[in-house]
């Protein structure tokens, strides 16, 4: 009979868990295959409910907070969501772009709320620009650190950015 691995779990830097990394992996890894090898937020909160599971203190079961949570996402999807057009001095073609960016100061962990600034408050100002421009940098550090195992996709991504640079 095969030895079973045992996978070592661990928080994600600017995460924040009650309960330890470990066992969090292990709960996730149990329901995933108890749901036919995929996950899904609905299956994960159904699951959790159970005041026995061990994940359940991850969640806020009070309905009036969790309500307010949910009111929150709300919002921050509402102004992601929508573009206006700009043209920039340089050009005279109108270009779409997103209205609000969150912009989060370089310590400040991605489960934290950042602000939510005008495009255009931001194209006025060069700290403004300065922070976001971090922030982009931080989060394409991310990406690649979160996708360093395909290969393909760096690949692609250094690709991209090579004919970014060029334009």
């Amino acid at each position: 009979m095969p030895r079973e691995e045992i996978t070592k779990y661990f928080t994600r830097p600017g995460f924040r868990l009650r309960t330890n990394a470990q066992t969090v992996g292990e709960e996730l890894e149990r329901l995933r295959k108890k749901h036919g090898g995929t996950l899904t937020t609905a299956v994960v909160v159904v699951e959790a409910k159970k005041k026995s599971n061990p994940i359940h203190n991850e969640f806020d079961w009070d309905d009036k907070t969790a309500a307010k949570q949910y009111r929150l996402t709300q919002a921050g999807y509402l102004m992601r969501a929508v573009e206006i057009e700009l043209t920039r001095p340089d050009t005279e073609e109108p270009q779409r772009t997103r209205m609000y960016f969150v912009v989060r100061p370089p310590e400040t962990p991605v489960t934290e709320e950042g602000e939510y600034r005008h495009i255009r408050d931001i194209v006025s100002s060069e700290d403004t620009q300065k922070l976001l421009i971090s922030q982009a940098k931080r989060e394409g550090k991310e990406w690649m650190a979160r996708y360093r195992h395909i290969k393909e996709l760096i690949d692609w991504m250094v690709v991209e950015l090579q004919a970014e640079s060029d334009r």
